[in-house]
C-alpha cells in the first residue's frame, strides 16, 4: 500500500453498505470549496481517476508539486 492510500484509512479496504457514500469537503471560503462524493467500493480505478484529475488541474493552474 502506498503512503497516499494509507492516508485514506480503513474505508479504502471495506465495502460500503447499500446507499452508503463517502463525502470529502474542503472549504477555503464561502465561494471556494471542493466536494468529493464517492459511492460503492473505492478501488484502484477510482483512486487513479482522482489522481489524474488532480494532475490535470495542477498543470492547468501552473502549480508544481
Amino acid at each position: 500500500m502506498s503512503d497516499d492510500r494509507a492516508l485514506l484509512g480503513p474505508a479504502l479496504h471495506e465495502r460500503f453498505m447499500e446507499g452508503e457514500r463517502v463525502v470529502f469537503s474542503e472549504e477555503t471560503g464561502a465561494e471556494q470549496y471542493l466536494k468529493l462524493v464517492a459511492t460503492g467500493h473505492l478501488d484502484d480505478s477510482l483512486l487513479e481517476a482522482l489522481e489524474d484529475y488532480i494532475k490535470r488541474q495542477r498543470r492547468r493552474l501552473g502549480i508544481h508539486s
